[in-house]
């Protein structure tokens, strides 16, 4: 009996999935269990598992293409058995022109490239180029193996010293550049192209869209400076990023507007404070969220932000730690940044922008002196707070973060 292939449900409040790419051909057989497909969600991405063993047929879908959840994407059939209410030919048209191949081979300019997660990772902290790889994997998808071996061939060539002329060629996966020494190895991915147009798909697309439905909500912004001087002695070795989510859960516990959902025309008052955490990623932006904040302490914040920081790059994220959030922090210190403003992620009504902390003289009884100060930014939902809320919000994060002993 034919087995449905349908856009699984990964999470409450997921609508849809967009398909990133087939590891397998029409017709091609497939065995239960093993990677059939990567989709995209609003989230995160993630491999989908063959539900049967059988040949793959009826696939209706191809990259790019968002589909609902539950609706039939193809389906798993014996041999000779036919596919429910699809027209073969038709169904095989749109396999062959969206599908990946299955044997090893070389990236071909123009093409998506299939990368796992974690060999995507790697390589970009060896500044390998994945376009001159071969992948061994499902469908030619270059994995941590391929990486690896590689960065081992790399290693060789680099210890074997500059090739003479009439010397054989370096392992496939190593560009030339790769293999003339540690200058080379340390040269920045290449630029997109001027004048190339560049689609939005997967999670550039899916942040357009949600970025534009930001921008037809009515939004302020209000912003304060911290004195980080005894918040940078409290944390010890903590991250800032720990020391601000558990500032922040507790004043979002003060003041429960802030951390409230508007849809249909309704305020909901959340009963747990979930921050979510903005993380820079290759393509985009992933929020993993840190659930129950409120009750947690500053060392376990600690742990479990480096973590989720991590596999947010890694792409090991799964659905749930994506989702739930309450209120979010947008942090960009670390790039410099002194001061911006954030778009509000919907539902939420609020959200934090955090800049770098900056030497700055600050008045001290008759005197000035050089603090380390932190400037913070609220952007708000019109519909929902006004600006004594949000202001008596801020000015607690601030209190706390200046008196941070009070928290313990």
């Amino acid at each position: 009996m034919a087995t449905a292939v349908v856009m699984p449900k990964m999470g409450m409040t997921m609508e849809e999935g967009t398909i990133v790419r087939w590891f397998k051909r029409e017709g091609e057989r497939v065995e239960k269990g093993e990677p059939l497909l990567e989709i995209m969600t609003d989230k995160v991405s993630m491999d989908i598992e063959a539900p049967a063993s059988g040949m793959l047929r009826g696939v209706t879908a191809g990259p790019n293409v968002t589909v609902p959840v539950a609706q039939v994407i193809a389906y798993v059939v014996s041999p000779g058995e036919s596919v429910p209410g699809l027209p073969v030919p038709a169904a095989a048209a749109v396999a062959a022109e969206h599908s990946v191949a299955s044997a090893p081979q070389a990236a071909v300019a123009g093409e998506p490239i299939a990368v796992s997660p974690l060999a995507r990772r790697l390589a970009r902290e060896a500044g390998l180029d994945l376009g001159t790889m071969r992948g061994t994997g499902p469908a030619g998808r270059i994995v941590e193996a391929d990486v690896k071996a590689a960065l081992g061939a790399q290693a060789r060539a680099a210890a074997a010293g500059p090739q003479e002329e009439g010397a054989p060629a370096p392992p496939p996966g190593i560009a030339a550049a790769q293999v003339a020494g540690p200058v080379a190895s340390q040269a920045q991915p290449a630029a997109p192209v001027a004048g190339r147009t560049v689609p939005l798909t997967g999670r550039r697309k899916t942040m357009a869209q949600r970025m534009a439905l930001s921008a037809s909500i009515p939004q302020f912004a209000l912003g304060v400076d911290a004195d980080m001087t005894q918040a940078e002695q409290a944390r010890g070795t903590c991250s800032p990023t720990a020391m601000l989510v558990r500032v922040v859960a507790h004043a979002l516990q003060h003041h429960p507007m802030v951390n409230a959902y508007f849809a249909e025309g309704n305020v909901r008052l959340n009963d747990e404070v979930n921050i979510g955490v903005a993380v820079s990623v290759d393509d985009g932006l992933v929020v993993p969220v840190v659930k129950n904040a409120g009750a947690r302490r500053l060392l376990a914040l600690d742990a479990e932000t480096r973590d989720l920081a991590e596999r947010a790059r890694s792409g090991k994220l799964s659905i749930d730690e994506v989702t739930g959030a309450t209120f979010t922090i947008y942090n960009l210190g670390m790039f410099g940044i002194e001061e911006f403003r954030a778009p509000i992620n919907p539902p939420e009504v609020a959200i934090l922008a955090v800049a770098r902390i900056t030497p700055k003289p600050v008045a001290v009884e008759d005197g000035v002196v050089v603090r380390p100060v932190l400037h913070l930014v609220v952007s708000a939902d019109h519909r929902v707070l006004d600006g004594a809320t949000v202001a008596t919000f801020l000015v607690e994060v601030k209190h706390m973060l200046e008196n941070p002993y009070l928290l313990f």
